[in-house]
């Protein structure tokens, strides 16, 4: 059980962390991370660099942008895996995965690509997802993947060990977001963009993921998710969006199991350019409203 005075301790402790100053983003290409042609090749996991160190070091860090989105390997793991949906990539991370989705939910919570049992296991979406072109796809595309590795202080940014979402929670770091500020999740059908709003913690009862919720419903996702933001993205998102939740297991708040680590983005339109991002320090986010 994780007592009141913990929790209180720890959200100043987060407050604390994300008061750094803020900084405008420019965006630039990539220079790695490129897929394989063939199914083998793109099921290993990149550990890429995709800029220097000295690049990274700048006043004003870059924003990562793709050469490509990982749509162009969907068709060849959906022969090995007739489950594939789409394909996720985050630039300069090593979250460059198909995407499955399974009969449940539940269903490849413990198995990998080949339908093995495995821990590090998949990235897959809810079974309540709709997919195929932006016009299509739920309100809500929600994608959950593990992290076994990377879930409590002191959290590690891009750690080439951490797998499959081992990486997301670099995202609790404002420098991280600031560099880090479009996501692609693509289907068979279509390319997309989408643009990261929200980064937070939440117990497991906040309704993060309902894949098809009322406007009204979205909106107060939205809401929400944006007031427990660790951080502020100048990013205007309504439920006339449609969003892309980003959730794995997390245990910064203790070993209570019913915490999560969450990224959202809204999905940009097709000819949008990447433009300028400023993302800064959220002062007073709401914490996880734990029960007991």
């Amino acid at each position: 059980m994780f007592a009141k005075g913990k929790t209180s301790l720890i959200a100043i402790f987060m407050t604390a962390v994300v008061l750094v100053t803020s900084l405008t983003v420019t965006a630039f290409a990539e220079g790695g991370l490129s897929s394989g042609s063939s199914a083998e090749k793109t099921s290993e996991t990149s550990t890429k660099t995709e800029a220097s160190v000295d690049e990274l070091a700048t006043a004003k860090p870059k924003a990562y942008v793709a050469k490509t989105t990982g749509w162009e390997d969907i068709a060849a793991w959906k022969a090995v895996n007739s489950d594939v949906v789409g394909w996720l990539k985050i630039p300069n991370t090593n979250i460059n995965h198909a995407v499955v989705m399974g009969a449940t939910t539940s269903y490849y919570m413990a198995l990998d690509y080949y339908k093995k049992p495995s821990r590090n296991g998949v990235i897959w979406a809810d079974s309540k997802v709709k997919t195929g072109k932006r016009t299509e796809l739920s309100k809500n595309t929600v994608l959950y993947g593990h992290n076994w590795t990377n879930y409590a202080a002191p959290l590690q940014i891009t750690r080439a060990s951490d797998v499959m979402f081992g990486q997301l929670p670099s995202y609790h770091f404002i420098e991280f977001a600031q560099t880090h500020p479009y996501i692609y999740y693509s289907t068979e059908a279509e390319q997309m963009t989408w643009q990261v709003f929200a980064v937070f913690y939440t117990e497991d009862s906040f309704n993060y993921i309902a894949a098809n919720p009322s406007d009204a419903l979205l909106q107060k996702i939205i809401d929400e998710a944006k007031s427990r933001s660790l951080h502020d993205f100048d990013v205007e998102v309504t439920a006339k969006d449609k969003i892309l939740t980003l959730s794995t297991c997390t245990r910064i708040y203790g070993r209570r199991d019913d915490q999560r680590f969450v990224v959202m983005a809204k999905l940009l339109p097709a000819d949008q350019k990447l433009a300028s991002v400023t993302v800064t320090p959220n002062t007073d986010f709401k914490p996880p409203q734990f029960k007991y």
